[in-house]
């Protein structure tokens, strides 16, 4: 870490995020850049268990990733008619740590990006890497909007279809369709859906999960070789 001066973080998902935090709070200069001109993030909501939430905590995160999701200590499996199976307890890692959390994707979004623009890190949006130079010590980046800067390193952070992998490491495989698809939708929650809850059925997997006092999160995984549009 001493010999960081600048790092450059490709995207501006959870990963990239986290990561420009962590360095910043170790005295490194950072920027962050992300294709989407509006830094928007998809998806319903996320569960975060134990090593996730210890690792919110040492971002700094944790109280109002709390705040804003759901917390719980179990999960309840049942069959596809609805008896129950199994009550399953999950310990917390740590005394000061929930045992499991859920939270909306676009909340914990705002979460770590708010902490990310508190420490300094300069957030360039609408933008990627058009060109990556190794010169022996320090990276020479040219970005899509013709900027060019040096760094000490380029972290890759931007998805399962990282641009920055395929052009490190072209042999690299590619993310392929292994046949399964899910579902989500969000609702309201009633007052009995207080921790995961699983059905098990033989080709599907429907589940709930918290994500604040008021909603869940609901998906649905199964197998689908053809991954139709629906």
């Amino acid at each position: 870490m001493a010999q960081l001066r600048k790092v450059l973080v490709v995207g501006g998902g959870i990963a990239g995020m986290s990561c420009a935090i962590q360095l910043r709070k170790a005295g490194v200069a950072v920027d962050l850049i992300d294709i989407d001109p509006h830094w928007r993030v998809y998806g319903a909501g996320i569960t975060i268990t134990g090593p996730t939430l210890r690792a919110l905590q040492t971002l700094g995160v944790l109280e109002p990733v709390v705040a804003g999701g759901a917390t719980w200590s179990g999960a309840r499996m049942y069959d596809q008619s609805g008896k129950l199976l199994q009550e399953i307890p999950i310990p917390p890692l740590a005394d000061d740590l929930p045992a499991t959390a859920g939270i909306m994707r676009p909340v914990l979004h705002k979460i770590l990006s708010t902490r990310t623009l508190e420490l300094g890190v300069q957030v360039r949006l609408g933008t990627t890497v058009s060109h990556l130079e190794d010169r022996g010590g320090e990276l020479q980046v040219r970005l899509s909007d013709d900027t060019v800067a040096n760094y000490d390193l380029v972290v890759g952070a931007d998805g399962i279809f990282s641009r920055i992998r395929e052009r490190l490491f072209t042999q690299a495989p590619r993310p392929s369709f292994t046949g399964q698809v899910i579902y989500r939708l969000v609702a309201e929650r009633p007052r009995a859906f207080d921790r995961t809850h699983f059905f098990m059925a033989r080709e599907a997997k429907l589940g709930f999960n918290p994500v604040s006092p008021t909603h869940m999160y609901m998906f649905l995984l199964l197998t689908s070789p053809g991954n139709p549009w629906i």
